[in-house]
């Protein structure tokens, strides 16, 4: 954990040093790191088709805290709209059903366990060892 803490903290202009930052934010689920990191990733990489998972980690936080304006955004709408939309109905409506977290997790890791989403909400405790 020292080390992804550390270097999810660096501050380089280096592309390659700049994305492990950004990825040690994702695995540390991070939103306020996560942010600078990414306009930073997508400044250093202009030009370029953004990774999935960081747009779905942009998308996702977008909704959560609602302190990026993310509506001018060019996600992906096949891949991050419409299966964010389908992702959170599935998990709304398991909840509703009586399920806990856990078990959602269970239900729909099968179809997002490939998610940032995924991640975010259902993987717990990881280990850096």
């Amino acid at each position: 954990m020292y080390i992804i803490n550390y270097f999810s903290h660096v501050h380089k202009n280096t592309p390659k040093i700049q994305e492990q930052t950004l990825v040690f934010a994702l695995i540390q689920k991070d939103i306020q790191l996560f942010w600078p990191r990414f306009f930073r990733y997508a400044t250093l990489h202009e030009g370029e088709q953004m990774p999935i998972h960081y747009q779905e980690a942009a998308y996702l936080y977008g909704h959560l805290e609602h302190e990026v304006d993310i509506s001018g955004m060019p996600f992906d709408q096949e891949r991050i709209i419409n299966r964010y939309a389908s992702f959170d109905q599935a998990t709304q409506q398991l909840l509703a059903q009586g399920m806990t977290p856990q078990q959602v997790g269970e239900a729909t890791k099968s179809t997002f366990g490939d998610t940032f989403w995924w991640f975010y909400f259902f993987c717990r405790d990881i280990h850096s060892y």
